[in-house]
């Protein structure tokens, strides 16, 4: 998906960043880009980005559960602010850690090289991002 006007189709001038979602397993959601929104419709989704410095907000939705399959929250979500200088060509990866009280960006996933993610929110509701 290509944010902000991005060529997803020439890897060699844009930056990835790759929701990598498994299903049952802590979920991180690229929610938005520089303050604009992007779209989530799938487990992973990879979006196309202009190399530079950006400002990343991730959003750890909240753990749902309960008894007889009640849909309760049991976790607040968790809201994750990234501040990167996207390099053109290369591939950065959204991964939880310590079950899902932490985010970091892994450069071409390898876990090597990694920023982690300020925590700015914690909510049962919606993020304030600017806090």
């Amino acid at each position: 998906m290509s944010v902000m006007g991005a060529d997803e189709n020439n890897p060699d001038k844009v930056a990835y960043v790759v929701d990598y979602g498994i299903p049952n397993q802590y979920r991180l959601n690229l929610y938005a880009v520089d303050g604009q929104k992007v779209l989530d419709a799938a487990w992973s989704a990879h979006y196309a980005i202009h190399p530079g410095t950006h400002k990343l907000w991730v959003l750890a939705p909240a753990a749902i559960g309960g008894p007889f399959g009640l849909g309760v929250r049991v976790s607040p979500n968790r809201c994750f602010v990234f501040e990167i200088e996207l390099i053109a060509g290369k591939t950065y990866y959204l991964k939880s850690f310590n079950k899902g009280k932490g985010a970091r960006l892994e450069i071409d996933g390898s876990g090597a090289s990694y920023i982690t993610g300020k925590l700015v929110d914690e909510s049962r509701w919606t993020c304030y991002w600017d806090k």
